[in-house]
């Protein structure tokens, strides 16, 4: 009908930004600068009740078709619970007539997401059953096409842009940061991190939970972005005295639209979704004018740094972003028009704050809304978070740990208890994190820590969708608006993806899926086939996860680059655990879905996949491939003897020689102790040479194509073992069993040359099988002639 408008509620950040996207892509923008798609008007569920309220008082009294976008459906409980908030406004205003919801539409949508068709009755537009590890993959693609925009994905905050053209030389503009700021108070992300951005921590103004300015440049505008949230008493009667009636612009501002946004609360006070969502709209438009005057102290300086660049310095306050907010075509207009004039202005006296905020008096790290988060998960969450902290060696592995601990035991268990949006009200605020940070350098014994450095792994987080910002009222904490941190779809980069990757080849190698039965194999041949795939696939496997920082190293494990081995770590982790030699998942992951799948491409699980289950006919081995019972080292080795250094090689050898001399000198020990003298010295030996040892029938295939040292040692060490293993049989098995033994390896390449060492041995022992000096002599002699040195 031609009266008929389309609304479309974008999820906020991620959703808003990927239809920004696909706007500036292959749609266009209205004469308002509105955000807009094809003649849709694009805003967020933050907006609902000025919206409601304007449709319902709207003249035209047209149709209203609205469309629900989020990015991507994980588990589905966001989005539906964002079409039950709709719902209940079209109850609310009696508008069923007038409004119709047409569909939830994403990018795609994970297999396991809750039926949201048979609770809604509504169809989802979206690509359906994808993999929940591709979710991930997917926001992790999304937010990196999203640092093309030069934009913040935080639309809570202001947005103040400057045409600068190509006059910025960005360097020099760093530089000048650095010079007015300090080098403490200002970092920089790169875009292979995060959003490339310039980012400055100021002192914390009264009552902000913190204070700082995030900078972005590109396509010729400067986007300055000042952040100064506070905790706001759940109590919208107080939230019209935030600011005390002085002649500051932002101030009137605030009278005008909170008695609007007041009066919308007043009048849904019956239903506490609809009156929870007004209040949370007061506070982030008071959190949004705050952020703007906190930014007064540092207009002047941005004005001189700017201008000495020759830059036209004029700032203003993009409507946009405030109309993804608010909804309201004219109080948009009336925000921006007065901003404007107050950012190019004369500075205006200070605006005092008349309501005091309590902050936390006691550690309490984890506030929460929602009642599905028992207290008995906080306190696992916080035990848990305890016992790894003495083991993270940095900060990142500290904090990655929290954020993956939140996934594990609180988000992924929510799934079971809850589907309505509350059950994700939770998190982190900045202010517990600082604390969690003093106690983790605390039990490091190490020195202060910088401010910054939370900053900028809380910015790197949000920037890729690991982390998700939202305001909650908490329990725990006087009933306050507080703004806390959360796990997002991405997850965590390091910790999270990396167990994914790991859990990944631990599944391959079992027969049983995890989780059920027995899955634990042999640690050895598990931390082999982790880097043998990362040896055939690291550029690829970077290239989707350049945050693992990963390589293979010569002792042919797989570590970070800077830091320890992975295996480690991820026990170190409570992600694997290891045993008497075996490697398995941990217990506390049995419920969540981290070891279900990876967060890579099809195509590359699909090569890793092939890799694993491949490589029993690659190395040639024609019986029962067992993982969990036998050793497959040195046919891992030969696959990656490219990166043996022949230094190392030799080195073992000579390891390897000392220890068989010291068993030559023992063998006179009496039978019953030399059995167990004999099983310690060959785990000895075969520690030494794990490392550089490689399979005897590869090398034989493959001699041609191998470097000749490296082919003598690897031979000489299979010669020693095969050595200290046949004197032992000599010494402890009956004649039969010997004969079979010598039998099974008379063919094997170790053998040539020394069988007839041991029959002139076994004559020179007596028959009770004790070793004289004479035959030990004999044999020392035979492997100075037969081994090559």
């Amino acid at each position: 009908m031609p009266n008929d408008r389309c609304f479309v509620i974008a999820l906020s950040r991620k959703g808003t930004r990927m239809l920004e996207l696909l706007g500036s892509r292959y749609g266009n923008s209205d004469n308002h600068d509105l955000t807009s798609l094809y003649g849709v008007t694009v805003v967020t569920e933050l907006s609902l009740p000025l919206l409601f309220k304007n449709i319902n008082e709207d003249s035209d009294k047209g149709r209203i078709i609205i469309k629900i976008v989020d990015d991507a459906i994980y588990f589905g409980s966001t989005i539906l619970s964002i079409y039950n908030e709709v719902t209940k406004f079209i109850e609310y205003y009696g508008l069923e007539n007038r409004v119709v919801v047409e569909g939830l539409y994403a990018a795609i949508k994970s297999n396991g997401s809750i039926d949201i068709r048979d609770l809604t009755g509504q169809k989802v537009y979206a690509i359906d059953n994808v993999g929940k590890g591709y979710a991930h993959y997917f926001v992790k693609q999304l937010t990196h096409d999203f640092r093309g925009m030069c934009n913040t994905l935080e639309y809570e905050f202001p947005i103040i842009e400057c045409n600068v053209g190509a006059a910025l030389d960005i360097e020099s503009f760093e530089a000048q940061l650095m010079i007015r700021y300090g080098q403490n108070n200002t970092y920089r992300i790169d875009d292979n991190e995060g959003v490339k951005s310039f980012n400055i921590v100021l002192r914390n103004q009264e009552g902000s939970l913190f204070n700082k300015i995030r900078i972005y440049y590109g396509n010729g505008i400067l986007r300055i972005v000042p952040m100064s949230p506070r905790p706001i008493y759940d109590n919208y009667e107080m939230m019209g005295n935030l600011m005390s009636h002085v002649s500051h612009p932002l101030a009137d501002l605030w009278e005008r639209c909170y008695h609007t946004l007041k009066e919308i609360a007043d009048n849904s006070k019956q239903d506490e979704t609809l009156f929870r969502s007004s209040r949370r709209l007061m506070v982030i438009l008071h959190n949004y004018l705050l952020s703007l005057y906190n930014f007064e102290t540092e207009r002047r300086a941005f004005y001189t740094i700017l201008s000495s660049f020759g830059v036209d310095t004029v700032l203003r306050l993009s409507c946009s972003s405030l109309f993804c907010i608010l909804a309201d075509e004219s109080m948009v207009r009336s925000i921006t028009d007065e901003v404007n004039k107050y950012l190019n202005g004369p500075g205006f006296n200070r605006l005092t704050a008349t309501v005091r905020v309590r902050f936390l008096t006691e550690r309490s790290p984890l506030l929460v809304e929602s009642n599905c988060v028992m207290p008995n998960r906080i306190k696992y969450l916080d035990d848990t978070n305890r016992q790894l902290f003495p083991k993270c060696s940095n900060v990142n592995e500290a904090l990655s740990a929290m954020l993956f601990n939140q996934t594990v035991i609180l988000e992924s268990y929510s799934r079971t208890l809850d589907t309505n949006g509350s059950r994700l009200r939770f998190g982190y605020t900045h202010e517990s994190l600082s604390d969690e940070l003093d106690h983790y350098y605390k039990s490091q014994k190490a020195g202060l820590w910088n401010e910054k450095d939370l900053h900028r792994w809380i910015d790197i987080r949000i920037d890729n969708g690991c982390m998700v910002p939202q305001y909650i009222v908490s329990t725990n904490n006087n009933q306050q608006w507080e703004r806390v941190l959360r796990p997002g779809e991405n997850e965590d980069v390091i910790l999270s993806h990396l167990s994914r990757y790991a859990l990944m080849i631990l599944d391959l190698m079992t027969d049983a899926d995890l989780g059920i039965g027995d899955t634990d194999v042999k640690s050895d041949n598990y931390e082999r086939m982790l880097a043998y795939t990362f040896y055939n696939l690291g550029d690829e496997i970077l290239d989707e996860e350049s945050f693992l920082d990963l390589c293979v190293d010569e002792s042919l494990r797989l570590r970070f680059n800077h830091g320890k081995y992975v295996v480690d770590y991820l026990c170190e982790m409570s992600v694997l655990k290891k045993s008497d030699g075996m490697i398995g998942i941990h217990s506390r992951l049995l419920e969540s879905d981290v070891y279900k799948s990876s967060t890579f491409t099809d195509g590359l699980n699909d090569r890793i996949k092939e890799l694993v289950e491949l490589f029993p006919r690659k190395v040639e081995y024609n019986g029962n491939f067992d993982y969990k019972n036998s050793d497959y080292t040195e046919k891992f080795n030969f696959y990656m003897r490219r990166l043996m250094k022949l230094e190392s090689v030799r080195s073992s050898y000579i390891r390897a020689n000392e220890i068989f001399d010291d068993f030559l000198s023992n063998l006179d020990i009496p039978r019953d102790e030399f059995i167990d003298y004999q099983h310690l010295m060959s785990q000895k030996f075969w520690q030494t040479i794990s490392v550089s040892c490689v399979d005897e029938i590869l090398i034989t295939k493959y001699k041609e194509e191998l470097d000749e040292p490296y082919y003598d040692y690897w031979l000489d060490m299979s010669k020693l073992f095969f050595f200290m293993n046949l004197l032992y049989a000599i010494k402890c098995y009956t004649e039969d069993i010997l004969a079979s033994y010598v039998m099974a390896v008379e063919e094997s390449i170790k053998a040539l040359d020394i069988l007839d060492v041991f029959q002139k041995a076994m004559d020179l022992c007596g028959e009770d099988k004790g070793w004289s000096e004479e035959a030990i002599f004999y044999i020392r002699k035979c492997i100075e002639q037969k081994l090559v040195h």
